[in-house]
């Protein structure tokens, strides 16, 4: 059971906490994980890295970095740390579904929406329900109108504070009139009738904005609303958790991206150790009503270690290897898969470095190996030099070179991978003093991306939507390739 939840700044000031269970926690555990983000650090919180799971002198804490936020998950009793990883995974979807971008400003901007969403989330600590389909029903995502009820209202319910809303409301169309014109007037009006009726802001106030021209999605909730994109939703319950009932679209679409990163490990001598490939689907959905999707692939037999969205009806993967589902609404992560073993790597790297005394010696080539038919964009190579090097002065054919005599870390940014030349690095290295063993062959990691191919080969062989109101539907499928975990060993 989680006991206790904290968001804090990259200052270490603590934002927003939530506790659990009856037992009031104890501020003093962020204290003493922002002198372990110090520490690790070193420079005051900027680029630390934490083991996600860490022991605190009296309670176990779970934590994540998100932009400059930290998520910390505190408990005492033994749990499953996956569990809890994933818990603050569907959390941070969550909010970035509400809020757009989790950060320090956002979460400040919308408290009372934040605590709504974990008073409903969670019960005595446990995980009830995180899909933001059925979640959007219960708790309005954050708009205009709520705003305004929540600056009046101080966000506390009730019925009092309803009246008070509706009174201050009812006075402000002339107000409201002269920022957003006719359509401030009219949702100013629509949110003091609901109101006074003792409705809730985020259901009818949410189809009198998208009537009048202002805000953004629409509200989930009785009658019919129409949201961004030219939907329609009617009726307020759901069949399934991920997709409320009633949807309806002027163009019906559906998106899918692929996303993979490449993990490689080149020794010494040249030989790939190991060339893997761990891509995930995203897709975007925006039909109406109930549609029933079947995603097939050209060779499914080389997806291994594949997960799938709860909507995904795994029986039919097991016996057909096909991927159908009744998606949820908008944008989710459909499946995440590796691929092992894949025989082509797009780039080579070619580093000869050593060091005689009080000096050293860099020479680095890079050319393309395998063409991915797409251009290879965005490459830099990083080369973590010893702490024994004091200066260097090193030249590239292509490029800029970037040493910092702090980290010692020298950057290569080659940029797009040119097609009638191989970038080139040389140069010599001013030793401080002599060199441990250990430290003589260092590391070189690369970075790079590849729009509109994947490099493992996966291809979407065909989609079909079955639906009396999806009969056709645009699809429209991307895919790109970003280095993972990319090493050559010199």
């Amino acid at each position: 059971m989680i006991e206790s939840l904290f968001i804090l700044a990259d200052n270490g000031e603590v934002i927003l906490e939530k506790q659990w269970g009856g037992r009031a926690g104890d501020r003093r555990i962020c204290a003493w994980f922002w002198s372990a983000v110090v520490d690790a650090s070193g420079t005051g919180g900027a680029g630390a890295v934490l083991a996600p799971v860490l022991v605190a002198p009296q309670c176990y804490v779970v934590q994540q970095r998100h932009e400059d936020v930290f998520l910390l998950l505190t408990t005492t009793q033994e749990m499953p740390p996956l569990m809890a990883l994933d818990i603050l995974s569907s959390l941070l979807s969550l909010l970035t579904t509400y809020l757009g971008r989790v950060c320090d400003d956002s979460l400040k901007d919308h408290f009372v929406t934040v605590y709504a969403l974990l008073d409903e989330a969670f019960i005595g600590g446990m995980p009830m329900t995180l899909e933001p389909a059925l979640l959007k029903e219960l708790v309005p995502p954050p708009s205009l109108l709520t705003k305004v009820v929540d600056t009046i209202t101080g966000g506390v319910g009730g019925e009092s504070a309803t009246a008070t809303a509706a009174s201050a409301v009812a006075s402000m169309p002339a107000q409201l009139g002269r920022f957003f014109g006719a359509a401030g007037a009219a949702v100013a009006s629509s949110v003091a009738q609901s109101l006074a009726r003792g409705g809730d802001v985020g259901r009818t106030g949410g189809g009198a904005a998208a009537a009048a021209g202002v805000g953004g999605a629409g509200a989930v909730g009785g009658g019919v609303v129409v949201g961004a994109g030219g939907a329609v939703r009617v009726g307020s319950s759901a069949a399934l958790p991920w997709r409320p009932l009633g949807l309806k679209y002027l163009q019906n679409e559906l998106q899918i991206e692929l996303r993979e990163q490449l993990d490689v490990t080149v020794a010494p001598s040249g030989l790939v150790e190991r060339c893997d490939v761990y891509g995930e689907a995203h897709a975007t959905c925006r039909m109406s009503g109930m549609p029933d999707v079947a995603l097939s692939f050209v060779d499914a037999r080389v997806f291994s270690d594949i997960s799938f969205h709860p909507s995904v009806r795994y029986r039919e993967w097991q016996s057909d290897r096909v991927v159908a589902l009744t998606p949820p609404d908008g944008n989710f992560k459909l499946l995440s898969y590796r691929v092992r073993s894949i025989p082509c790597v797009p780039i080579y790297i070619k580093p000869q470095i050593g060091f005689v005394r009080d000096s050293g010696r860099v020479n680095v080539m890079v050319g393309m190996k395998h063409d991915p038919g797409k251009p290879v964009e965005g490459l830099v190579l990083l080369l973590p030099l010893p702490p024994q090097v004091s200066s260097c002065d090193l030249q590239a054919n292509v490029g800029t070179v970037a040493f910092d005599t702090v980290t010692k870390l020298c950057t290569w940014s080659i940029g797009r991978m040119p097609r009638d030349k191989n970038p080139c690095l040389s140069g010599g290295l001013r030793v401080s003093s002599p060199l441990p063993r250990p430290h003589v062959h260092p590391v070189l990691l690369a970075q790079f991306r590849i729009m509109g191919a994947a490099l493992s080969g996966v291809r979407i062989e065909s989609v079909v939507v079955r639906g009396e109101e999806n009969r056709r539907p645009h699809t429209a499928f991307r895919s790109a390739t970003t280095a993972g975990c990319f090493q050559v060993r010199s």
